[in-house]
Protein backbone atom coordinates (compact mmCIF):
# COMPACT_ATOMS: atom_id res chain seq x y z
CA UNK A 1 0.00 0.00 0.00
CA UNK A 2 1.39 3.39 -0.96
CA UNK A 3 5.20 1.91 -0.16
CA UNK A 4 4.37 1.67 3.25
CA UNK A 5 5.76 -1.27 5.24
CA UNK A 6 3.21 -3.86 5.90
CA UNK A 7 3.47 -3.07 9.79
CA UNK A 8 2.58 0.59 9.74
CA UNK A 9 -0.57 -0.72 7.52
CA UNK A 10 -2.12 -3.30 9.34
CA UNK A 11 -1.33 -1.68 12.99
CA UNK A 12 -4.00 -2.47 15.84
CA UNK A 13 -3.85 -0.77 19.08
CA UNK A 14 -6.26 -3.52 19.99
CA UNK A 15 -4.16 -6.23 19.39
CA UNK A 16 -1.21 -4.52 20.86
CA UNK A 17 -3.37 -4.13 24.04
CA UNK A 18 -4.79 -7.93 24.10
CA UNK A 19 -0.93 -9.40 23.79
CA UNK A 20 0.54 -7.20 26.52
CA UNK A 21 -2.65 -8.53 28.39
CA UNK A 22 -1.90 -11.91 27.43
CA UNK A 23 1.71 -11.99 28.33
CA UNK A 24 0.53 -10.55 31.95
CA UNK A 25 -1.47 -13.48 32.65
CA UNK A 26 1.07 -16.12 31.25
CA UNK A 27 3.62 -15.04 33.34
CA UNK A 28 1.62 -13.90 36.64
CA UNK A 29 1.12 -17.54 38.65
CA UNK A 30 5.31 -18.29 37.64
CA UNK A 31 6.08 -15.04 39.08
CA UNK A 32 4.13 -14.75 41.78
CA UNK A 33 5.37 -18.80 42.92
CA UNK A 34 8.50 -17.46 42.69
CA UNK A 35 8.33 -14.59 44.79
CA UNK A 36 5.79 -16.48 47.54
CA UNK A 37 8.62 -19.04 48.27
CA UNK A 38 11.20 -16.02 49.27
CA UNK A 39 8.76 -14.84 51.04
CA UNK A 40 6.66 -17.63 52.92
CA UNK A 41 8.83 -17.38 56.19
CA UNK A 42 8.57 -13.32 56.56
CA UNK A 43 4.91 -14.02 56.52
CA UNK A 44 4.25 -11.78 53.02
CA UNK A 45 2.82 -12.60 50.12
CA UNK A 46 3.54 -11.46 46.60
CA UNK A 47 1.09 -9.93 43.71
CA UNK A 48 2.04 -9.41 40.51
CA UNK A 49 0.68 -6.09 39.30
CA UNK A 50 -0.84 -5.37 35.87
CA UNK A 51 1.59 -2.80 34.73
CA UNK A 52 5.46 -1.80 34.05
CA UNK A 53 7.80 0.56 34.98
CA UNK A 54 11.28 1.69 33.33
CA UNK A 55 13.94 1.27 36.53
CA UNK A 56 18.07 0.71 36.03
CA UNK A 57 19.36 -3.22 37.41
CA UNK A 58 23.71 -2.79 36.81
CA UNK A 59 24.28 -0.56 34.01
CA UNK A 60 21.20 -1.34 31.55
CA UNK A 61 17.51 0.29 31.68
CA UNK A 62 15.32 -2.14 32.11
CA UNK A 63 11.18 -2.34 31.63
CA UNK A 64 9.02 -4.78 33.78
CA UNK A 65 6.22 -5.64 35.88
CA UNK A 66 6.05 -4.15 39.58
CA UNK A 67 5.44 -6.31 42.31
CA UNK A 68 3.10 -5.92 45.58
CA UNK A 69 4.24 -7.63 48.86
CA UNK A 70 2.08 -7.26 51.86
CA UNK A 71 1.77 -8.98 54.93
CA UNK A 72 -0.46 -12.48 54.79
CA UNK A 73 -2.17 -11.48 58.39
CA UNK A 74 -2.27 -8.92 60.92
CA UNK A 75 0.28 -8.96 63.72
CA UNK A 76 2.24 -7.20 65.95
CA UNK A 77 5.97 -7.66 64.47
CA UNK A 78 6.45 -6.92 61.57
CA UNK A 79 10.33 -7.58 59.38
CA UNK A 80 12.66 -4.86 59.71
CA UNK A 81 12.85 -2.32 56.69
CA UNK A 82 16.52 -3.52 56.68
CA UNK A 83 15.18 -7.05 55.68
CA UNK A 84 12.45 -5.85 53.37
CA UNK A 85 15.32 -4.04 51.78
CA UNK A 86 17.36 -7.07 51.18
CA UNK A 87 14.17 -9.31 50.17
CA UNK A 88 13.24 -6.11 47.60
CA UNK A 89 16.55 -6.45 46.09
CA UNK A 90 16.76 -10.52 46.01
CA UNK A 91 13.53 -10.30 44.53
CA UNK A 92 14.78 -8.13 41.59
CA UNK A 93 17.69 -9.99 40.87
CA UNK A 94 16.29 -13.06 41.44
CA UNK A 95 13.18 -13.00 38.93
CA UNK A 96 13.99 -11.10 35.82
CA UNK A 97 9.88 -9.92 35.53
CA UNK A 98 10.62 -7.71 38.17
CA UNK A 99 11.28 -4.34 38.14
CA UNK A 100 10.01 -2.85 41.02
CA UNK A 101 9.19 -3.77 44.66
CA UNK A 102 6.21 -1.94 46.67
CA UNK A 103 5.72 -2.90 50.18
CA UNK A 104 2.50 -2.33 51.51
CA UNK A 105 2.29 -2.57 55.60
CA UNK A 106 -0.37 -1.66 57.93
CA UNK A 107 -3.98 -2.66 57.79
CA UNK A 108 -5.53 -6.16 56.23
CA UNK A 109 -4.28 -7.47 52.90
CA UNK A 110 -5.78 -6.52 49.39
CA UNK A 111 -7.73 -9.03 47.60
CA UNK A 112 -8.29 -8.69 43.58
CA UNK A 113 -11.57 -7.14 43.61
CA UNK A 114 -9.90 -4.15 46.06
CA UNK A 115 -6.78 -3.18 43.41
CA UNK A 116 -7.23 -0.62 41.04
CA UNK A 117 -4.22 0.67 38.51
CA UNK A 118 -5.17 3.42 36.45
CA UNK A 119 -2.66 4.34 33.46
CA UNK A 120 -1.56 8.21 34.03
CA UNK A 121 1.05 10.32 32.66
CA UNK A 122 3.29 12.78 34.76
CA UNK A 123 3.91 16.24 32.68
CA UNK A 124 4.69 19.27 33.57
CA UNK A 125 1.58 20.47 34.36
CA UNK A 126 1.19 17.68 37.21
Amino acid sequence: MAGLVPSLVYRHDIIEHLQKAFHYLAIRERVEEQANRVLRKYNLNARLMPTKTIGVQGDYRTYGFVLLVQETSKRKRRPYNSTLARLSTRLTNEIKEINKVVILTGGSPVSDDEIFIDNYFLDRDV
